[in-house]
C-alpha cells in the first residue's frame, strides 16, 4: 500500500527522474491548475498525444515549454517507451499529457506507467479533469458504483466489432434514429445550460448533427453489411445469384451484382414479413403486450395417470412465454410515471428510458393485420425494467425525506418485490414444462386468453 501511495503522491527526488501524469483542461484552458503550469514549464521532456495541442495549451496558459516536446500517441507508444524510460533513468522529469483529460484513462499512458514502475521510477500525477467523471457527475445518476467500458473505438474496423452484436435486427434502426435525434436535443440543451444562446445552440448542434448522422448511420450500414459476410463470400446463398439472371435497368448498372442481389433479397423479406397474415392461435396484438394478455404457448401436453410422471388422474405440462405479471403490470404503470416525469420535470433520464420503450413497441402498432406475438416485446424488456426500477426508487423517497416517508416507501417497494418473487415461484412450473396436476395448471390460467 505504501508503494501505491508513493507512486500517486507528489514525488520529487533530488537528482532522480520522475514520471508525471498531468491532467489537462477539457475545453477551457482557464481550468488548468497552477501545478500544471509549473510542471509544463519545468519539465525536461513533455510527452504529448498531440505536440501541437500541447504547445497551444502552453501558449494559452502564458508559459513556455523549455524541455523537449515529443509525440506520444497510440501508434508510437511502444516505440517511444525505451526513449522515455532512458530519459527518466537519466534523471529527467517527464510530463505526460493527452489532448484533454487524464492520461491512461482511454488515452495513451498505461504502458509508460507500467514500464516506469517496473524500472523503479517514481510516478506521480497532477490531478485534473476527466471526461468520464465529469459526464458521470453531470448525469444525475447514483455514482457510489459505476462501470466504465471505454469510449467507442475510432477506427472503423474496431467500431464494427464493438457494434456487431446489434448488426442483424432491422428493428434496431428505430433505436438508431430515435437516439440519434435525442443526442442532438441533449446537445442543444447542454449548450444552453453553459450559456450559449438558443439560436446559436441550435445552429451549432445542427452542424454537428450532420456529421453525427454520417458517423452513426454510416457505421450502422457498414456493420450491417459486415454481418452478411458469409452470404457475400458464398456463391450458393439464397438469392446470391439473382442479379446475374436479372440485368440492371434504369441506370442501376453501376451497382455491384452482389449488392443488387442483397437488395432484392431484402425486398422479398420485407414483402413477406409485412404481409404475413396467416392466422395463428397464439398471435397477439401489440396493444396487449404491456398487460401480457395473450402469451405464446410453445409447448403443451395433457397426460393421464402413470404417463410421463403424472401421479394423479389428469396432468398438464406446458412451456408458456408469459412474463411475470407483477413486473409487467407494474412496469406499465412505471412507463406512465416516467413519461410524466419526462414532461413535467424535464428529467432526461426518464425521457431516454421512455423513448427506448416506445421505439421498441410503437412500430408494431402499425401492423394491425400482421401475425405477431407477445415475445416480440423482448427488445424493450430491459428498458421497461429500468423504468420500473426508477419508479421504485421514487416510491422509496429521497434520502433527505422524513423517516415516516422512507418507511412507507420501503414498505411499498418491499411488498411489490415480494409479490414479484411469489409470482415467479407460482408460475415457474408453466415456464419450465413441469408436470403438474391439471387443476394446478388451471389455477395458473388467470384469464381465458392465457389458455
Amino acid at each position: 500500500m505504501a508503494g501505491v501511495v508513493e507512486r500517486v503522491g507528489v514525488v520529487d527526488r533530488e537528482g532522480g527522474g520522475v514520471l508525471v501524469l498531468a491532467g489537462t483542461p477539457i475545453g477551457d484552458p482557464t481550468d488548468a491548475s497552477p501545478r500544471l503550469r509549473a510542471e509544463l514549464a519545468s519539465a525536461g521532456v513533455v510527452a504529448a498525444e498531440d505536440t501541437r495541442r500541447a504547445r497551444r495549451l502552453a501558449a494559452d496558459l502564458g508559459i513556455t515549454i523549455t524541455g523537449r516536446v515529443v509525440s506520444y500517441y497510440d501508434s508510437v507508444e511502444r516505440q517511444r517507451l525505451p526513449e522515455l524510460i532512458a530519459a527518466l533513468q537519466a534523471g529527467e522529469r517527464v510530463v505526460l499529457v493527452t489532448d484533454a483529460g487524464m492520461p491512461s484513462v482511454s488515452d495513451p499512458g498505461y504502458r509508460l506507467v507500467a514500464a516506469a514502475v517496473e524500472a523503479g521510477i517514481p510516478v506521480t500525477a497532477v490531478p485534473g479533469p476527466s471526461a468520464v467523471l465529469t459526464a458521470l457527475a453531470l448525469s444525475g445518476l447514483p455514482v457510489d458504483r459505476f462501470a466504465f467500458e471505454g469510449f467507442l473505438p475510432r477506427k472503423a474496423g474496431e467500431r464494427r466489432r464493438a457494434l456487431s452484436s446489434v448488426a442483424t435486427k432491422w428493428s434496431g434502426i428505430w433505436f438508431v434514429i430515435a437516439f440519434g435525434v435525442l443526442t442532438v436535443v441533449w446537445d442543444i440543451g447542454m449548450r444552453r445550460v453553459i450559456g450559449v444562446r438558443s439560436g446559436q445552440a441550435v445552429a451549432a448542434a445542427a452542424v454537428e448533427g450532420v456529421f453525427a448522422f454520417v458517423a452513426i448511420v454510416g457505421t450502422a450500414i457498414v456493420v450491417y453489411l459486415v454481418s452478411w459476410a458469409g452470404w457475400f463470400l458464398t456463391d450458393s446463398g439464397y438469392d446470391r445469384q439473382w442479379a446475374v439472371t436479372n440485368p440492371a435497368i434504369d441506370g442501376w448498372g453501376w451497382v455491384p451484382e452482389s449488392l443488387r442481389s442483397l437488395w432484392h433479397y431484402h425486398a422479398e423479406m420485407l414483402g413477406f414479413h409485412t404481409n404475413l397474415t396467416s392466422p395463428h392461435s397464439y398471435q397477439s396484438n401489440a396493444w396487449s403486450w404491456l398487460l401480457q394478455t395473450r402469451p405464446t404457448s410453445f409447448f403443451y401436453e395433457g397426460r393421464d395417470l402413470g404417463v410421463g410422471g403424472c401421479e394423479v388422474d389428469k396432468c398438464s405440462t406446458e412451456v408458456l412465454a408469459l412474463g411475470n405479471p407483477i413486473i409487467w403490470w407494474a412496469g406499465a404503470g412505471a412507463l406512465l410515471h416516467q413519461a410524466w416525469r419526462w414532461f413535467s420535470r424535464r428529467d432526461w433520464r426518464s425521457g431516454a428510458v421512455v423513448l427506448a420503450i416506445l421505439v421498441g413497441w410503437l412500430p408494431w402498432l402499425g401492423f394491425q393485420g400482421r401475425t405477431i406475438f407477445t415475445f416480440y416485446a423482448v427488445v424493450f424488456v430491459p428498458f421497461l425494467c429500468i423504468a420500473l426500477a426508477m419508479t421504485l426508487g421514487a416510491m422509496l423517497g429521497p434520502q433527505e425525506a422524513t423517516q415516516r416517508r422512507r418507511m412507507l416507501g420501503a414498505t411499498a417497494v418491499g411488498t411489490l418485490a415480494m409479490l414479484a418473487v411469489a409470482c415467479a415461484w407460482f408460475f415457474y412450473p408453466v415456464w419450465t414444462g413441469e408436470v403438474i396436476p391439471y387443476s394446478a395448471w388451471q389455477l395458473r390460467m388467470w384469464f381465458p386468453t392465457w389458455v
